[in-house]
């Protein structure tokens, strides 16, 4: 791989590499989902399900490492993407380098690749939760499943929130940030003006 100047890599050059570091990542972890959730399947006694269906082998055991396998497929392929969209247009932050904006870019990136796989991972205790239960003999409401099932579900929904935000949107994110900067550089040099009066 070729460096940038002075023999280091640059906020392109890292953004390429994590994008195809994460995409072996979620290699890994679709394997050890994959088979747990079959194992779970198979300790029901019955792979396809209650119903003996193939659609219910599908969504609880096939879906999730697909679509895990899906994502790494794509920041493998597509790990150019990654690295070109690590530049914010110059007019944008004029007062900021453009490689200080492409490495801020890339840590948003980072935190968005970490909230989707923490996403995969709600995901699986739910599938997870909801293959192994069993209803109750006496007919009420299980509560702890029930509180189960909604903490897995909410903190699914917080990592996607986070995974959408931070892959699909990080230059507008680091454009609200700098705005932020320059409001709070600008209330800060007021007060200071004020208290030299």
């Amino acid at each position: 791989m070729v460096t940038g100047k002075g023999g280091y890599m640059n906020a392109r050059q890292a953004g390429y590499l994590a994008s195809r570091l994460f995409a072996l990542y979620l290699i890994f972890q679709a394997v050890p989902t994959l088979l747990s959730l079959l194992a779970r399947s198979l300790a029901k006694g019955a792979i396809y399900g209650p119903d003996d269906s193939p659609g219910y082998f599908f969504l609880t055991v096939i879906f999730l490492p697909v679509v895990m396998l899906i994502c790494a497929l794509f920041f493998w392929a597509r790990a150019d993407l990654v690295s070109k969209s690590l530049t914010l247009p110059a007019a944008a932050t004029p007062d900021v380098p453009d490689e200080a904006n492409r490495w801020e870019v890339l840590i948003f990136m980072a935190v968005g690749g970490l909230a989707l796989s923490d996403l995969f991972v709600e995901l699986s205790r739910l599938l997870a939760t909801l293959m192994s239960y069993e209803k109750p003999t006496f007919g009420g409401p299980d509560l702890q499943f029930v509180s189960t099932v909604w903490t897995y579900s909410l903190h699914g929904l917080f990592s996607f929130l986070m995974a959408a935000i931070f892959l699909l949107t990080p230059r507008a994110f680091l454009r609200v940030l700098l705005a932020l900067r320059r409001v709070d550089g600008v209330t800060t040099q007021s007060s200071n003006t004020a208290t030299e009066d």
